[in-house]
């Protein structure tokens, strides 16, 4: 057992012995106890938990306004419908939401596209960036709700993909006294074991623990078990009835194994030889395809009220992480289409990060009309040095492997990262919004933010505009109208006269409607909209140096729903539906017409829940899901090389689910992929298309002290 197995276990069992003693002198809360507020409850297995409710608002849209009247499309993915689904990775949480499109070409990451575009690698977490390496994947059992801004966020959040991004919102202490503990266990060597303990010390303070041990296979051959261990401690003092401070810990310490992908002829493409299969490994098991990752956040979140009408917030972070990587990847396939030529690459990653977000948030009225308004200023500082070392890319080096009769031994030769190069980023960010409801029905919100960053050499200043309306149609229905725009940074892109490129833009029309009626039987989004990309970097046909020029443009335009339907206080029905066009309209080497990649026209995902409330077999649950996603391109298409590009064809696969909730404990067992369907989610070129995971099935047993 490794020296933090043992911290993490001596702070759990400390953890659990104290809640579970201070559990054991409190009243047994069966049906008909009454809460501190003293009402009486049921058990909680009699009715389903009420979704993302549309009267709330968005952690991440800053703005203290109900989602219903947001001028802006936002799916909330809650901590039920996460349990419900045993789901582990973010991307499986992803496809919850429409529009987007969850799963990469590598496993171990958390990639997933947004609108047509990809937005890997712009998660935040409690409203800042979580980690711009990319190399961790977020950890959702220390998360309460996952949230999905759609569209353009650059008036919020500066520097960002057009399409939107994913905040995730931590568990925080409560006011009460809980001890939840989980172990899981499944397919390929899948089982983990999980402690959420909340208790108040004194009247002022909460404290509350989040520890979790995970580890797994993979359905690859040759893949290393991952093991990932992960402490959040969160603390919450009430200094005084205006003030609160929140400090908030995360670490996550991982030894994975990462799989990596296949070439297109035998996967997606007819190949001579017969199909590769999906559990074929392209490395050398002497060698391991994986990384060393520790990361280490600490933060905090501060909040005061001056009046009703006038409060601050504050949250910061400092974070740091080291990444030790290896692996054997794909190079190029042989004429015969059976032969794959391989190289070794290790990458060596130390960085730092600190941000800080101000908000000042106001309430007021002028004349008949009502604001809530905030203005902020945020800063966030990004260290980073990281260095490659490559094995075989000239003369004698790694034996190419059969693809259809692997014969592993190949030794590798050792070698190591010699020199890491550093990467400085700034950002300073000034932001204001302002909610106007001019009347009962009629709202309009407006506002926008000025950035100043500096990528090592490159500087920037954009300001990026956000408006939009909202009318209510009847009580529980509005009707919106947005537009926004976006800026990203294109860092280590030049001219033929050595300046950096200037940014990336995105700039999108959205109408749509929002609903919540018959109390919460029917909620739910409607939207349209058009993004539009601007300022790619393209290739400089004037020259044939490694410079680039800004002529490229991208367009998707699309609809979307997302919807919970409430058919009995047992019974629901959780689906989204997404039609996604999304095209080159201007490139110097891309085809224009042609589709981005990864990107399926149309999409849907459904999942339904049924409880039996009463009775002998009361608690007894079932689940059923279905998703599917069209042919996607699977590679871009090249001016007078169209026949090289290829699609990933359209794929189907449905899970299900059955629990049993009685008292303090549950039951859980999943089943995802229920037809084992062969499947490829996603690419990047004929070289990289990673298989979709075949049929797994796992087993949760929670008890709730």
């Amino acid at each position: 057992m490794t020296m933090f197995a043992r911290i993490l276990w001596s702070v759990g069992a400390t953890t659990a012995f104290g809640f579970a003693a201070t559990a054991a002198l409190a009243q047994d809360a069966s049906a008909g106890d009454v809460d501190e507020e003293g009402v009486e409850t049921l058990e909680a297995i009699t009715v389903l938990a009420k979704r993302h409710a549309m009267t709330r608002p968005a952690q991440g849209a800053k703005l203290p306004v109900a989602l219903i009247d947001l001028p802006q499309s936002v799916a909330i993915i809650d901590r039920e419908l996460l349990s419900d689904q045993n789901v582990v990775l973010l991307q499986d949480a992803l496809r919850n939401a429409g529009g987007v499109v969850p799963g990469g070409y590598f496993q171990g990451f958390d990639f997933y596209r947004i609108r047509g575009f990809d937005s890997s690698g712009f998660t935040f977490l409690d409203g800042l960036l979580a980690d711009q390496t990319f190399w961790t994947q977020e950890e959702l059992f220390g998360m309460e709700q996952v949230e999905v801004l759609k569209g353009p966020v650059s008036g919020l959040f500066g520097q960002s993909p057009a399409g939107g991004l994913v905040n995730l919102v931590s568990k925080r202490p409560k006011r009460e006294q809980f001890l939840h503990l989980e172990a899981s266990a499944g397919s390929y060597g899948y089982r983990d074991i999980g402690i959420d303990g909340n208790t108040q010390i004194g009247r002022s303070v909460a404290l509350r623990v989040n520890a979790l041990y995970r580890e797994h296979g993979s359905f690859v051959d040759n893949v290393a078990t991952a093991k990932r261990y992960f402490l959040a401690p969160a603390l919450t003092w009430d200094i005084g009835d205006a003030t609160h401070l929140t400090l908030l810990g995360q670490f996550i310490s991982e030894d994975t194994g990462i799989a990596q992908p296949l070439p297109a002829e035998g996967t997606v493409l007819p190949n001579p030889a017969g199909s590769i299969p999906r559990t074929r490994a392209i490395g050398e098991p002497a060698f391991r395809d994986g990384a060393d990752i520790e990361r280490r956040q600490a933060g905090w979140d501060f909040t005061h009220d001056f009046n009703d009408a006038l409060s601050f917030r504050q949250m910061a972070r400092a974070s740091a992480i080291d990444v030790d990587f290896q692996a054997i990847y794909p190079w190029y396939v042989d004429e015969d289409l059976r032969t794959m030529n391989r190289y070794a690459r290790k990458q060596k990653v130390e960085a730092k990060a600190y941000a800080v977000d101000n908000q000042l948030i106001a309430k007021l009225a002028t004349g008949s009309a009502r604001h809530t308004m905030v203005g902020g200023v945020d800063y966030y500082r990004f260290d980073q040095d990281q260095g490659f070392a490559y094995y075989s890319f000239s003369g004698p080096g790694l034996a190419p492997i059969d693809l259809f009769n692997p014969q592993y031994g190949t030794v590798v030769p050792d070698f190591s990262v010699r020199r890491l190069i550093p990467t400085r980023l700034k950002r300073v960010g000034a932001y204001f919004q302002d909610q106007v409801e001019l009347t009962e029905r009629f709202s309009v919100l407006f506002g926008g933010r000025y950035d100043w960053t500096e990528d090592n050499d490159a500087k920037d200043r954009k300001f990026t505009p956000r408006a939009g309306v909202t009318f209510k149609v009847v009580p529980g229905a509005n009707v919106f109208a947005s537009y926004a725009k976006s800026f990203q940074p294109q860092g280590g892109y030049v001219t033929a006269a050595g300046e950096p490129l200037p940014p990336e833009t995105g700039e999108q029309f959205e109408i749509g409607l929002k609903t919540e009626l018959f109390g919460d039987r029917l909620a739910g989004t409607i939207s349209i909209y058009q993004l539009t990309r601007q300022n790619l970097a393209t290739d400089d046909p004037n020259s044939e140096e490694y410079v680039f020029i800004t002529t490229g443009e991208q367009r998707s335009r699309g609809l979307e729903i997302d919807g919970v339907v409430r058919i009995t206080s047992t019974w629901e029905v959780i689906a989204n539906y997404s039609y996604t066009d999304a095209e080159i309209t201007r490139d110097n080497e891309l085809v224009v017409g042609s589709p981005t990649v990864n990107i399926p026209k149309n999409g849907f995902n459904v999942w339904t829940k049924y409880v039996i409330a009463d009775g002998l077999l009361r608690g007894l649950g079932f689940s059923a899901g279905v998703r599917h996603y069209s042919a996607q391109a699977g590679d871009l298409k090249y001016v007078g090389a169209e026949s090289d590009a290829f699609e990933l064809p359209s794929y189907t696969v449905c899970d299900a689910g059955v629990s049993y909730d009685r008292d303090r404990y549950t039951l859980r067992f999943n089943v995802n992929n229920l037809a084992d369907e062969d499947y490829f989610p996603a690419s990047y070129g004929r070289t990289f298309v990673m298989p979709g995971e075949p049929r797994t099935y796992r087993f949760g047993v929670s008890y709730d002290f």
